[in-house]
C-alpha cells in the first residue's frame, strides 16, 4: 500500500495534512542549520507519519510501536514503500527505549513527532511519554511536532445531556409506579470519567450555549519542564445566557506551530471559525455537574480544572476556592454498571409511558396478574408491576452490582415480600429458587421484559429474551401474557 493510498483510506485526513506541512518546515530548519535529522515517531501506527518523514528528506527515522500486531503491519508497509533503509520499526514503548550503540536508536533524535491524542487530549499517556522521551531520547534542541494543545470548557443547559448523567427522581417515579430511589442515587455525584460524544449531532434546541469557551490548559510539549503531569487551575468566565447549567462541553485545538497558522480542533460546530470537519475518532467529551446550577447572563462564575497523566475533570464555582479540586466519584454502583445509555433509556417518559399503558392494560383485562417473572438486566418494570397490582415478581439479575442496586431499591421501597431479585442469569435458575416465593405449584401468568441485557451489543442481541423464553417454558401458566410478544429485525 502506498503511502498516499494509506493516507486516503485513514480518517484523520486533516490531521497527516497538518503533520505533513509542518514536518516539512521543520526537516527545512534543521537542514539550514546543518543538523543531522533523526526523527522519532512515537505510537506509529502504520507508519505513515514516518514514511511522511522519510519523504520530507529526514536522515533517520526511529518508529515505535507497542502493539506487535500493529508494528508488524507498520514493518511490512515500509518494506513495501522502499523506506526500509531509512526508517527503522521498534515494536516496544518509547519508555523502554534505549540510546547507544548497542541500543534501540544509536543517537537521540532531533526531531521528536508523536499522534497521542485522544477525545480528552491525554487520555493516551502523552504528557508522561512525550516527558519521558523528550528526558532520554531527545537532543536538548529536539523539535517537537505538535509543539502545543489547548484545550476549551463550555458551560450548557441541555435536558438530552442530563438524561444520560443520572435517574431523574421525579421522572422515574412519575414512570414507575412511584418508585423512590436510594440516598445513595440521589446524593451521588456521578460518574468519574467524561463522555465521549458528536454534540453538535443533537438537535440545534437541545443545547442552550451558557458561556463563551473558556481556556483551561495549555499544554507545551516543548521541553520536558514545561510537561506538568499533575496540574489544576481556576478561570473565571462571564455567562453569556441565563439558565441551569447542567453540563460543560470540552474539546482541544492542536497547534502545530508556534503562531497558531497550522491548527487542528475538535470544536463542535458552532465554536469553529473554520469549516467544521466530522470525525468518527475525536470527538467532544462531557463533564456532568453534580447538580444543575442556575446562572444568569453577565454574571462572573469560576471554572475549576484539573489533570493528572491520563484524564481531567471540571468544576463550576460561585467564586475561586482554595485547595485541590475533586474528582467526581460514583457512590451508588450504577455509574460503574450502568452505561450512559442505559441511564437515557430508564430516564425516557415515552419509553416508560408505553411499558405502563401496555402492562395496565394486560392486567385490567385478564382479571389481574398474581405472579410475574421479569427478564432484563438492571429494569425498573418490577415496581411498575407491583405498582399496577402484580402480587409476586420475580427478576434475575446476574451482575452482582445490579443485584446489589435493585435489592437496596425494594428496600427503600419496601418490597421484600412483592419483589425477589436473584443473583443470577434467568438460563441457570430453577423451580426452588423462587417457588418459596411465590408458592409451590403456582406458574407465572405474565412474563415481561424490555428486553435489555449488558451482555447486549448489538440490537439483535436482545432477542436473547426469546432464548429465556423457551427456557422458562414450564414455568409458565397455560394462559400467560408475554411482554413483548415478537420482534422485528429490519436492515437496509
Amino acid at each position: 500500500m502506498t503511502t498516499e493510498r494509506l493516507l486516503m483510506t485513514l480518517p484523520s485526513h486533516s490531521m497527516e495534512t497538518c503533520f505533513m506541512t509542518q514536518r516539512e518546515l521543520a526537516v527545512k530548519q534543521l537542514q539550514s542549520i546543518g543538523r543531522e535529522i533523526h526523527v522519532l515517531d512515537i505510537g506509529t501506527g502504520t507508519g505513515l507519519l514516518a514514511m511522511m518523514a522519510a519523504k520530507c528528506g529526514a536522515n533517520r527515522v526511529s518508529a515505535c510501536e507497542v502493539f506487535r500486531p500493529m508494528a508488524g503491519i507498520a514493518h511490512r508497509i515500509v518494506k513495501e514503500n522502499k523506506f526500509s533503509e531509512t526508517i527503522k520499526v521498534i515494536d516496544k514503548r518509547s519508555s523502554q527505549m534505549t540510546v547507544g550503540s548497542d541500543g534501540d536508536i544509536s543517537s537521540k533524535a532531533t526531531l521528536l513527532v508523536s499522534e497521542l491524542f485522544d477525545t480528552e487530549a491525554i487520555g493516551e499517556g502523552v504528557l508522561s511519554t512525550l516527558k519521558d522521551a523528550l528526558e532520554h531520547l531527545a537532543e536538548p534542541d529536539c523539535v517537537v511536532v505538535p509543539p502545543s494543545c489547548q484545550v476549551y470548557v463550555q458551560l450548557v443547559e441541555s435536558e438530552i445531556i442530563a438524561s444520560w448523567h443520572k435517574l431523574d427522581p421525579q421522572q422515574i417515579s412519575s414512570q414507575y409506579g412511584g418508585i423512590r430511589l436510594t440516598d445513595r442515587m440521589l446524593q451521588c455525584v456521578g460518574s468519574p470519567s467524561l463522555q465521549d460524544l458528536h454534540v453538535s449531532e443533537l438537535p440545534l434546541d437541545g443545547v442552550k450555549l451558557l458561556s463563551p469557551p473558556v481556556p483551561v490548559f495549555n499544554f507545551d510539549f516543548r521541553s520536558a519542564e514545561k510537561i506538568q503531569l499533575k496540574n489544576s487551575c481556576s478561570v473565571p468566565f462571564e455567562c453569556m445566557e441565563t439558565g441551569h447549567g447542567n453540563a460543560l462541553i470540552m474539546w482541544w485545538n492542536i497547534n502545530f506551530d508556534d503562531e497558531g497558522k497550522i491548527c487542528l480542533c475538535t470544536a463542535p460546530a458552532w465554536a469553529q471559525t473554520s469549516q467544521w470537519q466530522w470525525r468518527d475518532h475525536w470527538l467532544q467529551a462531557i463533564q456532568h455537574l453534580e447538580s444543575p446550577i442556575s446562572v444568569h447572563q453577565g454574571e462572573t462564575l469560576v471554572l475549576g480544572a484539573a489533570h493528572d497523566d491520563y484524564s481531567m475533570w471540571f468544576k463550576v464555582l460561585k467564586k475561586a476556592e482554595e485547595g485541590a479540586i475533586p474528582r467526581p466519584s460514583c457512590t451508588c454502583g450504577a455509574h460503574s454498571t450502568w452505561s450512559r445509555s442505559r441511564f437515557s433509556m430508564l430516564n425516557d417518559s415515552h419509553r416508560g409511558s408505553q411499558y405502563e399503558t401496555v402492562l395496565r392494560k394486560i392486567i385490567s383485562t385478564s382479571g389481574g396478574v398474581s405472579t410475574c417473572l421479569s427478564i432484563s438486566d438492571g429494569s425498573l418494570l418490577p415496581f411498575l408491576a407491583v405498582s399496577l397490582g402484580v402480587e409476586k415478581v420475580v427478576c434475575c439479575e446476574e451482575v452482582s452490582k445490579t443485584h446489589q442496586i435493585t435489592g437496596q431499591l425494594v428496600d427503600a421501597n419496601e418490597m421484600r415480600d412483592r419483589i425477589l431479585v436473584l443473583p443470577k442469569k434467568v438460563v441457570k435458575v430453577t423451580t426452588k429458587d423462587f417457588e418459596h416465593f411465590i408458592g409451590q405449584n403456582r406458574k407465572f401468568d405474565l412474563l415481561m421484559g424490555e428486553p435489555f441485557f449488558f451482555s447486549g451489543i448489538l440490537p439483535w442481541h436482545m432477542l436473547f429474551f426469546w432464548y429465556a423464553r423457551m427456557h422458562c417454558d414450564e414455568w409458565l401458566s397455560e394462559d400467560v401474557k408475554i411482554v413483548p410478544q415478537r420482534g422485528i429485525v429490519r436492515a437496509i
